[in-house]
Parts: structure tokens; C-alpha cells; sequence
């Protein structure tokens, strides 16, 4: 994973200088239809049937967000999850804001290959305060030859958003925006999706490691599609209405529903070799 602690905005306009920019800001084609070639699939069929053409738009602007911010790390594998995806070889640019380092920290490199994602391929981009997080972004979607473009920091409002959906259709190249909750606000991305942690199957290559990467799912926003931000009828939570329960599969480098979670009690009884002290008998000789 290309980081250094020097790493900031100016490094970042280097490299996008390097890599060569495309073209300006400007509408998309009026026959703007989906093509196969223009999708991104989860690989996971009953969240895909709710997706515009069964599937991502490669050439939009896409939001992820936790339920809250305890779950940002979550947020940041299912992000992760995404880009794996694409099945794109080329750099990834993720653009966070200094505050956002400090709270929620940077992506871990051995972490990545667990999404079948090669950590060299991940570009980090420390763009300073909040303020530069909008211009970082554009000048990232106008670089040639990447796979996608990440910003992690506040949610942009409609004006912003909207800026960077047209852009982002103009080049090619898809941006997701990876936020905390910050409650409701106009947005033009093309699909929502709020994400919470959700404890995993047991791994069968580390039976007592924490389990596969497991996330709660809803879609809350998907122009084109059905948003499904239905009660979860799994396991019910009052404060996790999300419908879909999704592992991550290291073999397949997909999404798929996760195992049932076991409903034994935490303090289950187990079995023992003493005696039984509620029989009579027992007792008798006991105080006999």
C-alpha cells in the first residue's frame, strides 16, 4: 500500500499529475443507458434484484454510511467489499481527511488481501482539513488510469454531490462517499447503503478467531431500484432495522448471506459428573 507520513494534498495533485487527467466537468450523453460492461455486481442475488439492471453503476456516486459511528470500521470493510468487486486492477484513490485519521485510523495492508484486493494497488490520500476534501475529489476522478475513487470524511451536500456524479459519469469512473451518520440530507448519489457490524460464522481455517467479516445491510437509497430499509426478521434488534445479514466469502471474493446465528443462551448449562443432589435417595444416605 503506497503511504508515507508526508503524504498530503500536494503529493496527491503530484501523482494525479503523473497519472495524466481527463477531461473537464460536463453533462452526461442523453442516451445514458446500462450497459453489462457499465455494472458492478455484490454477487449476492437477493441484493442485486433490488439494484438498477441488477447491479452498480460503475459511473456514479455511491454512499456508504454506518449506523453509527461505532460501526465505522464495518463501513469501511463493506467500502472495501465493493471495490473488490469491480475486479479492477488498476489504483485505488482514497482520499480522508486528517480528522477522520485520527478517529477511525487509515485501512490496514495485510487486512486488504482478505478481500482479494492487492494492498499495493490502494493509493491514501491525506488531504488535510474538511475543506479540501471536495477539491481532492475531483482532481481524483479526473486522474487516468484508476479503478475507483474513495472519500472518507463529512458527507458533501446535493451541490457537491451533484458535482461529483456528473463528473464521475463523465470520466468513467465510479466514487464512493464513505461518511458518518449525520442524519438526512439531500444527496444526488445514486445508491445508500448503511452498514452495521454483525458477529460472523465461525472460520474454518481460525476455528477461535472472531469469525468471517459479517456486516448488517440495508439499502436506504437506490434511484432506479427498490430500497429496502425493511426490519431485519432474522434476529430482530429495535435499533438495527437493516434486512440483510451478508458474510464475506474469501474464496469466492463475493458477498453471501450469512450463516444463521446461533439463539443458545449465553450462560448455557452444561453437562457435569456431580451427583444429583435433588434425589431423594441421595440425600438420605447423605444425612442417614
Amino acid at each position: 500500500m503506497r503511504k508515507s507520513a508526508g503524504f498530503s494534498l500536494s503529493a496527491l495533485k503530484a501523482f494525479m499529475a503523473q497519472s495524466g487527467r481527463g477531461a473537464s466537468l460536463a453533462e452526461p450523453a442523453a442516451n445514458d443507458s446500462h450497459h453489462a460492461s457499465d455494472l458492478w455486481q455484490t454477487g449476492l442475488a437477493a441484493i442485486d434484484m433490488h439494484l438498477p439492471a441488477a447491479g452498480l453503476d460503475r459511473y456514479a456516486v455511491h454512499e456508504v454510511e454506518p449506523f453509527s459511528t461505532r460501526h465505522m470500521q464495518a463501513a469501511s470493510l463493506f467500502t472495501l467489499g465493493l471495490l473488490a468487486r469491480l475486479r479492477g486492477t488498476q489504483p485505488v484513490l482514497w482520499c480522508h481527511t486528517s480528522s477522520h485519521i485520527r478517529e477511525y485510523g487509515r485501512p490496514y495492508a495485510f487486512g486488504l488481501e482478505r478481500f482479494g484486493f492487492d494492498p499495493a494497488q490502494l493509493v491514501l490520500g491525506d488531504v488535510g482539513p474538511d475543506r479540501n476534501l471536495p477539491f481532492a475529489l475531483e482532481e481524483a476522478l479526473k486522474t487516468t488510469g484508476i479503478t475507483a475513487v474513495v472519500g472518507e470524511g463529512f458527507r458533501p451536500d446535493f451541490t457537491l454531490s451533484r458535482r461529483l456524479s456528473l463528473l464521475a459519469r463523465r470520466v468513467k469512473c465510479p466514487c464512493i462517499l464513505l461518511s458518518p451518520p449525520d442524519g438526512q440530507h439531500g444527496s444526488a448519489a445514486l445508491t445508500r447503503w448503511r452498514v452495521a457490524a454483525e458477529p460472523g460464522p465461525k472460520d474454518a481455517n481460525d476455528p477461535k478467531g472472531p469469525g468471517l467479516t459479517s456486516w448488517r445491510v440495508a439499502l436506504t437509497r437506490t434511484r432506479g431500484g427498490i430500497p429496502l430499509p425493511a426490519i431485519d426478521t432474522v434476529l430482530p434488534l429495535s435499533t438495527t432495522p437493516y434486512p440483510w445479514r451478508i458474510t464475506w466469502d474469501e474464496e469466492t471474493n463475493c458477498f453471501t448471506e450469512a450463516a444463521p446465528v446461533s439463539r443458545r443462551t449465553l450462560h448455557e448449562p452444561r453437562e457435569t459428573s456431580r451427583p444429583d443432589r435433588t434425589n431423594p435417595s441421595i440425600l438420605g444416605r447423605a444425612t442417614g
